[in-house]
């Protein structure tokens, strides 16, 4: 937990965090050069011999910055603010890339939600895998899939030897005027014993 709160303090009072990275180096790099007049350089060789004793400053402040603070966060800010102020230049561009992410984010998202329902997750009818839809062939239309006429739905009943029941439903839709809007209602009629069935 003190981990976190240091990192936090760290990336909140950034600016403050760099005055006194820079205030510590500095003084390293002062203690090197007087380290070294004292070992007989002259004060201008003794400062360039502590730099180069000391390696590259860039490189010690971006360590630190790693040690002390989340790094990837900052480059993260650091790429929203340049992506943002691209955008702001090129308001067009801008439009065009937003408008495509959104397309291809709504696309995942409904493809995903089809799957979803109709793949993963199972029908919430018991023994969902054993549920079949059974269809009428129509020689007269050439059609694989035509509606079963109540008659042969009798046959099939009393003829049944494989399946545990039948039922007989017709998907409908209706519209209703409510308050000058127009809804769309969904439904079907379905055999007495559809819930059962189910």
């Amino acid at each position: 937990m003190s981990e976190l709160w240091r990192r936090l303090s760290v990336l909140l009072r950034r600016r403050r965090f760099d005055g006194d990275l820079e205030e510590e180096l500095r003084f390293h790099l002062e203690a090197q050069a007087e380290e070294n007049r004292q070992n007989g350089m002259d004060a201008e060789e003794a400062s360039f011999a502590a730099r180069r004793q000391f390696g590259n400053l860039t490189l010690a402040r971006e360590t630190s910055r790693e040690i002390w603070s989340w790094g990837w966060l900052e480059r993260l800010g650091q790429d929203l603010r340049i992506a943002c102020r691209m955008f702001r230049k090129n308001p067009g561009f801008t439009s065009v890339a937003l408008l495509t992410m959104t397309l291809g984010i709504g696309a995942n998202t409904a493809v995903f939600s089809v799957v979803n329902g109709v793949l993963v997750r199972p029908l919430p009818f018991k023994d969902p895998d054993r549920l079949v839809m059974v269809w009428s062939k129509s020689r007269k239309f050439g059609d694989d899939r035509s509606t079963v006429s109540p008659a042969d739905l009798a046959d099939w009943s009393v003829q049944n030897r494989s399946l545990d029941g039948l039922a007989a439903f017709l998907g409908w839709s209706a519209y209703l005027t409510i308050a000058d809007e127009r809804v769309e209602i969904i439904g079907a009629s379905v055999a007495g014993n559809f819930f059962r069935v189910l």
